[in-house]
């Protein structure tokens, strides 16, 4: 690929690249290729291929972006691509480059240094490098690093709420996004666009995927598994209304809600059964269950928390995924699932004192719905396949 070819490119995608930027570039090949022939850097020594498949490749991530002024973060960048390529095209980014490779971080601070560049570069391994950077960055850029899923593990939590993951991808990109569900259902996150295109040489197939995060991301992921254990309602705080009141299993709604929403994988109730004073007990903390035992009576009487955990327990199973809902009313709050029969289950609260007329879209699927107040609804949608 030559100079002008590369430069026409370039201009046919609105990305802009100078006569000083493209000669920073073949700079950056130069440099590359010498030192690849010392440790290696990259398998592509042909500069014609180069100049195709590193630097135009890279420069792709820039299409229909703004990098002025925003944190960058190349994950993976090896021998500092895409990372160093988008720096150079803007050079008014706050650009980081993070490997595990120390001798390859070695060379890219070299570089920079030799050249006046403003970029960071980090040795250390990406799961260490974001428990001090979580929710630092605008942008996080990777390239023929690893598998989506894994991909989303390591970067979204280094991303800023609404900020994007600019993945780089092969032909094998659909197929990936579609293994990726679950870890972006418990990420918070979702894919933006998907940007197709050929490099004009070669003809090969390039993909970019624009995942955005639409939610902070728990500290403990993606090592530990979120459990809601200990559920009860006490029967001594202050506001409660006594056994068998309907604002007991109100609160089981509202909590099972938000948990799952915010990464809760399941819910463990303190108590199946007690009996009818909430006990026994040792502390005095008296607690009502979903099922009340009378033992003079012989009979089981059963609690609003048992109907109310139903709207959870007898249509979420393992395996189902999460997907985003969300709710113009903040009195009404929502959960949803989608398990691998193409079937939504929605489960929505109506917390407000008023009834109220809900409108609910899937994709293509509408719904009205009248809710009562107070009320708690599970909703099956079949999607068309």
């Amino acid at each position: 690929m030559n100079k002008e070819l590369f430069l026409s490119e370039l201009s046919k995608r609105d990305i802009v690249c100078n006569e000083k930027q493209y000669e920073q570039l073949v700079s950056l090949m130069n440099e590359t290729l010498e030192a690849n022939a010392h440790f290696n850097l990259t398998s592509i020594t042909d500069e014609s291929d180069f100049i195709e498949k590193m630097l135009f490749d890279s420069a792709l991530g820039c299409y229909g972006l703004d990098f002025t002024d925003k944190k960058i973060l190349d994950l993976g960048t090896g021998g500092g691509f895409p990372g160093m390529v988008l720096y150079i095209l803007n050079p008014n980014s706050k650009s980081t480059l993070l490997d595990s490779t120390k001798k390859k971080i070695d060379y890219l601070k070299d570089l920079c240094e030799k050249n006046n560049y403003s970029v960071k570069c980090v040795n250390d391994r990406a799961e260490s490098y974001a428990k001090n950077h979580l929710e630092e960055y605008d942008y996080v850029t990777t390239r023929a690093v690893s598998q989506l899923p894994i991909l989303l593990e390591l970067s979204i939590p280094m991303l800023k709420v609404g900020g994007t993951l600019i993945a780089y991808k092969g032909p094998e990109a659909y197929e990936e996004i579609e293994n990726a569900q679950s870890a972006l259902s418990k990420l918070g996150c979702k894919v933006e666009s998907i940007y197709s295109d050929e490099l004009p040489d070669s003809h090969s197939k390039r993909f970019i995927i624009y995942i955005t995060k639409f939610k902070k991301t728990h500290k403990k992921y993606p090592n530990q598994h979120l459990l809601m254990t200990e559920g009860c309602v006490e029967l001594l705080m202050d506001d409660n209304k006594g056994i068998g009141s309907w604002e007991n299993g109100l609160r089981y709604a509202y909590n099972m809600i938000n948990d799952l929403n915010n990464g809760c994988e399941g819910y463990i109730d303190w108590n199946l059964s007690l009996n009818l004073e909430g006990g026994p007990n040792h502390v005095g903390n008296f607690c009502e269950a979903p099922l009340l035992i009378d033992s003079i009576n012989d009979e089981i009487r059963y609690m609003p928390s048992y109907y109310v955990i139903g709207h959870f327990s007898k249509y979420l199973n393992r395996g189902d995924i999460r997907v985003e809902s969300t709710s113009s009313d903040p009195s009404i709050l929502v959960t949803s699932f989608k398990d691998d029969n193409n079937i939504v289950k929605v489960i929505l609260l109506n917390n407000s004192d008023t009834s109220k007329d809900v409108s609910i879209s899937v994709l293509n699927e509408h719904i009205n719905l009248r809710c009562e107040s107070k009320a708690i609804y599970t909703l099956l949608i079949e999607l068309n396949k």
